[in-house]
């Protein structure tokens, strides 16, 4: 079994930086590290053009797409691995059929690409089943490779691919705190999510609602993101009921 992450994080998390250095340790921080840059790599040998790594400040999240699919990511639930269930041994399989962390982790958690699911792991876990699940995710980008266009390519950071090899390298305490703050203003992504809802009559006189939102929103949506999903929610009560 494997339980779900949650690590605390403060409002100081403004680089991809800041998030490793305060979820692990030196040591964790490498394994997660070299995980990550393990996917980059793979992916990148299929098709560069479909791979995008970036770093959100307002959701606090490292983040490698590879076609249209998220197939790694770093939150304060720990490590996401996105797998082909189909490649895995048996007994992992029920493992984690009886225990997974949300129900749409299970297949097919992306509709675009039957067999996907998906896991978190902190440290210890991933080191512990560092192969299996090394395995299953690179099954996984093959098939990502063919889902499509990668709609986050624009959000690509070069800074972030920069600290993921430099902790990968064990090179986690670089930089004085000044540097720190300087990096966090002028290399991190900012994103809008923005959101527009309008109530209005059609020509029966019936209420309808239309829903103007961003692309970056839509792409959160198309990943089941549930705090997207939330701000749709909220947006439009908003418009119906204030």
């Amino acid at each position: 079994m494997f339980p779900l992450p949650s690590y605390s994080l403060g409002k100081n998390i403004r680089t991809a930086e800041d998030l490793l250095k305060t979820m692990f340790s030196p040591e964790e921080s490498q394994i997660v590290s070299k995980f990550i840059k393990e996917s980059i790599e793979y992916a990148e040998k299929l098709d560069k053009e479909k791979v995008s790594v970036s770093f959100r400040k307002d959701k606090k999240i490292i983040r490698v797409n590879v076609g249209r699919l998220e197939v790694v990511s770093l939150s304060r639930n720990g490590l996401l691995i996105v797998l082909d269930y189909a490649s895995l041994f048996d007994e992992l399989k029920e493992m984690l059929d009886g225990n997974w962390q949300y129900p749409e982790d299970r297949p097919t958690a992306y509709s675009n690409l039957e067999h996907s699911c998906r896991i978190r792991l902190d440290a210890e876990n991933l080191n512990n089943f560092y192969s299996i699940f090394r395995r299953g995710n690179d099954q996984l980008i093959s098939k990502a490779i063919d889902t499509g266009k990668n709609v986050w390519l624009k959000a690509d950071s070069k800074e972030t691919r920069k600290t993921i090899n430099e902790f990968f390298n064990g090179l986690n305490s670089f930089e004085d705190e000044g540097k720190q703050v300087e990096k966090a203003i002028n290399g991190t992504e900012d994103y809008e999510e923005k959101i527009s809802v309008k109530s209005y009559s059609d020509k029966d006189l019936l209420s309808r609602v239309s829903i103007d939102i961003s692309e970056e929103l839509a792409d959160d949506l198309l990943m089941g993101d549930v705090a997207s999903i939330a701000k749709i929610i909220k947006a439009i009560e908003n418009e119906l009921y204030n």
